[in-house]
């Protein structure tokens, strides 16, 4: 272990000179590798990442860790999450409590590792603000005590942790978050700690509540240097349609990356606890599962199928009604669209697109009276029977 030590701190001792003015010796025969945390999807550096202050930042970040360390496994038919490069975790929190909840949920529900083997692997230290020198100095130390060498399989490489940062405002002590200068002194003491292979997630805050919103039009809560001075950004956010699912999207980023999008879903989970004093306490904890998504299979996607889908059936309801509050001799023509867009939530082009697809589907049925380009088009459910159409 003294030798991972004195390796870690020779690193993080050369990047405190700052920049050499040598020039870079590089070579064009292959690409150059990328270190990932998250494979294809985060990398070596600082990563900021940033939420809605009560989206459950850390209830989303915890299973993701534990893939890292591969306290649980996450394959779907798209993509894993579970990295080649096994990593032990350092969690700094301002909730311990709520981060061994977590990782009580994942064990009972999502893992097959022993305690033992989440004490190894998942370390929790308890947030206390400290100034960035000493923080970055201390990030130096967990560097080393937690890195190990592998084995045969990668090549004897060194294994540096994962150190997540949760929050940077329970960690770091600033006079101004909002001061550009400061916050870039801050980042900067903690990347010349990193030396080229350390890894920091910081979590942090956006700065106002947004829903179905681009990346692009997300800031930091406080000075932009948190974002332009991190390796990468990625954002914790949620969509009105897609209740039981969160999203962390990636915004920037310097290297190519085969995910953008982390989906996040979760249940509740109850369970008798006794206390010391000998009562008996129902107590709910919350378990998450993950899934790895590209820009075709994202939220924006996910949250349009969900909307189409809402509105297909409002439709469905209203043709359904209609023709249910007829009596057996009244006309039946069906409903126009105008008339069916009176009646169904959303935008008139949605709801004619949905027309069109339960056409296609042959879930409703459709004609159009006339030749003219105004000619109303009368659309009835499947089953429907038309009456009263020579009166």
């Amino acid at each position: 272990m003294s030798k991972i030590i004195e390796f870690i701190r020779a690193e993080a001792a050369a990047a405190v000179h700052g920049p050499s003015t040598d020039p870079v010796r590089y070579s064009l025969d292959g690409l150059p590798h990328v270190e990932y945390g998250v494979d294809g999807f985060t990398s070596t550096g600082i990563t900021v990442i940033a939420g809605e202050i009560g989206l459950g930042k850390t209830s989303a970040i915890v299973p993701i860790a534990a893939t890292v360390a591969h306290l649980i496994k996450v394959e779907d038919d798209l993509f894993t999450l579970n990295p080649k490069l096994r990593r032990k975790i350092v969690y700094v929190t301002e909730d311990v409590n709520q981060v061994q909840r977590l990782l009580y949920g994942l064990k009972r529900h999502r893992s097959e590792c022993t305690e033992e083997e989440f004490q190894e692997w998942f370390t929790i230290i308890e947030a206390g603000r400290r100034k960035p020198a000493e923080l970055a100095i201390i990030i130096a130390e967990w560097r080393g005590l937690y890195s190990y060498q592998a084995g045969d399989e990668l090549n004897h490489y060194m294994v540096e942790p994962l150190i997540i940062i949760d929050t940077a405002s329970s960690n770091i002590d600033l006079e101004n978050e909002n001061d550009n200068a400061e916050v870039g002194r801050a980042i900067s003491f903690i990347k010349s700690e990193l030396g080229t292979r350390g890894m920091v997630w910081l979590v942090t805050h956006i700065a106002k509540a947004l829903r179905r919103a681009d990346v692009a039009d997300m800031t930091v809560r406080g000075a932009g240097a948190w974002m332009g001075d991190a390796n990468a950004t990625a954002y914790l956010v949620s969509d009105e349609s897609l209740k039981d699912s969160r999203f962390l999207i990636l915004g920037k980023r310097r290297f190519e990356t085969s995910l953008t999008e982390i989906e996040i879903t979760s249940e509740l989970n109850t369970e008798l606890t006794k206390t010391p004093w000998g009562e008996t306490q129902t107590q709910t904890y919350r378990t998450c599962d993950l899934h790895g998504l590209s820009s075709r299979n994202g939220m924006k996607q996910q949250a349009a199928k969900a909307r189409s889908s809402e509105i297909e059936k409002e439709i469905t309801l209203v043709l359904k009604e209609a023709y249910s509050g007829l009596g057996e001799k009244a006309d039946w023509k069906g409903l126009t669209s105008g008339a069916i867009e009176k009646k169904v939530t959303g935008k008139a082009v949605s709801i004619r697109e949905a027309l069109k697809r339960l056409s296609q589907e042959r879930k409703i049925e459709s004609i159009t009276e006339g030749s003219h380009n105004t000619a109303p088009t009368f659309y009835w459910l499947k089953g429907q029977v038309r009456r009263g159409l020579n009166d």
